[in-house]
């Protein structure tokens, strides 16, 4: 740096040049966490609105409240595919990945984890993935998630059975990094990826029910179309990935009534 150049900065420049500090990876996403926990929370809490959304209009909130935050945040952006969630620091030198599903089945959310881990991932040391819950309880779910990626479950998915010592590469049993928090919203899972670098994935899940049992929600047309369409597209999920037909097919029907009522007339 000249002396030239010292002589014309003003007392304030370089004071902010003083203060410069290299970009910390860690830093950056300790904070991206905190302000996804923080939109998890908000969209939470507005759920009669999203009760019954595909992944893609929730994945389009997240990204928009991610932005109105101030991050550099996309969706569909392409790493070897369409990755549902994008996040780069403001050089775009630090890039954060995310896939999202509906959780219904364990084997059709572990199909987007497949597509983060070994189409998306590869040199990054921290990943996402999110899992928009529209059923009740959705804490038994998430635990049975977590014991489901860690105790190895997913090597009973038929669909995998060619491909499996890939996954048993990737995925490895018992590898927690850090179990359940105090609010239950997320854990992390650590893969490795194609290069054989650990990989930090955080689970994340939203709890988006929405049943009201009251008066005015019994009698609520459109929450009871909303309802048969979680309800036929679990079952449709679990006859597809698992080969579990619907237990009560009159039940079924007669979701499928509400839902595209264009096919029974």
């Amino acid at each position: 740096m000249s002396n030239n150049f010292l002589q014309n900065i003003t007392p304030a420049e370089l004071a902010a040049l003083v203060n410069l500090k290299p970009f910390d990876e860690d830093v950056f996403v300790q904070s991206l966490y905190a302000d996804i926990n923080n939109a998890i929370k908000h969209i939470e809490k507005t759920a009669d609105k999203y009760y019954s959304d595909d992944e893609d209009k929730i994945t389009n909130l997240l990204v928009l409240f991610l932005k109105g935050v101030g991050y550099n945040a996309s969706e569909q952006t392409k790493s070897n595919g369409s990755v549902d969630i994008t996040v780069q620091d403001r050089d775009q030198s630090f890039t954060w990945l995310a896939e999202a599903k509906r959780g219904n089945s364990y084997n059709g959310v572990f199909e987007g984890m497949l597509q983060l881990v070994t189409r998306y991932i590869s040199d990054e040391k921290h990943a996402g993935f999110f899992i928009y819950h529209q059923k009740l309880d959705s804490l038994s779910y998430f635990k049975n998630w977590f014991s489901y990626l860690s105790s190895g479950d997913f090597e009973k998915y038929k669909a995998i059975s060619d491909r499996l010592d890939e996954c048993r590469y990737h995925f490895k049993k018992s590898p927690i990094a850090n179990a359940f928090t105090g609010d239950e919203c997320y854990f992390d899972y650590n893969i490795v990826s194609k290069k054989g670098k650990e990989v930090k994935v955080r689970n994340f899940i939203l709890s988006l029910h929405y049943n009201p049992a009251d008066k005015s929600g019994r009698e609520n047309k459109s929450l009871k179309v909303g309802q048969a369409k979680i309800y036929v597209n679990e079952v449709c999920d679990k006859w597809f990935r698992e080969q579990e037909p619907p237990e009560d097919i009159d039940k079924f029907m007669n979701s499928l009534q509400l839902v595209f009522p264009e096919l029974f007339e």
